[in-house]
């Protein structure tokens, strides 16, 4: 069977028989390789013969789906680190029954030392073929125009365009709320009671309805 696309794999926990230290708890790890890749989950420290790696997920670029995958727990150590059991199988072992098509596998695998069993490795894998919806790329998001400067040339990179914020316009002031922030003005600043600021604003009005001939009131606004 042949067949490209990505195989993404959970190492979840294993469950070992091969203990390498005389003295404490294995520190165990996992070491992932293909023909073209070769990828390490994390250190899970004094985990012994149990350990888990429930978040780590290792995607694989896959070209050929009859080449082979071998998982490696190792025990790592101060000096050396040491092998605790390996096994190799064929990509198409996690394809599923339904092969070409999108598949899913939980299953366990042996894992063996020098002939002997050492124990066995929890995992789940998706298998996404090259031409499934899953890995068709999402459309491109409209790139924003280059920001520029005044003379036309490229602005430094440091400087960032800002996203204009919604404008919010001014309502015109009622015209009686003129007369009244006026009149306020008048007793606040000069003075005056109520009666002659409200003469005051009256003569004003007049006097720049004169100036703007007469086609527009004007008023202060405070």
């Amino acid at each position: 069977m042949s067949g490209a696309g990505t195989l993404k794999i959970c190492i979840l926990e294993a469950r070992l028989t091969r203990d390498t230290d005389v003295i404490g708890k294995m520190d165990p790890y996992v070491i992932v390789s293909t023909r073209m890749q070769r990828f390490r989950t994390k250190t899970q420290e004094d985990a012994g013969l149990t350990p888990a790696w429930a978040d780590e997920v290792i995607e694989i670029d896959v070209k050929y789906v009859g080449d082979d995958i071998t998982f490696t727990v190792m025990d790592e150590d101060i000096t050396s680190d040491d092998t605790v059991g390996s096994c190799t199988v064929k990509l198409t072992e996690f394809l599923g029954a339904r092969g070409s098509k999108v598949a899913d596998m939980d299953d366990w695998w042996a894992i063996h030392f020098r002939g002997e069993e050492a124990g066995h490795i929890h995992m789940k894998a998706h298998w996404i073929p090259l031409d499934s919806e899953e890995l068709k790329p999402l459309p491109e998001a409209p790139k924003q125009p280059a920001l520029q400067m005044s003379d036309g040339t490229a602005a430094p990179r440091n400087v960032e365009m800002q996203v204009p914020q919604q404008v919010v316009y001014s309502q015109p002031i009622p015209q009686q709320q003129v007369v009244q922030n006026n009149v306020m003005y008048y007793q606040q600043n000069y003075g005056m009671q109520p009666q002659q600021a409200q003469m005051m604003q009256q003569q004003q009005q007049v006097m720049y309805q004169q100036m703007m001939g007469g086609g527009y009131q004007f008023g202060r606004a405070f």
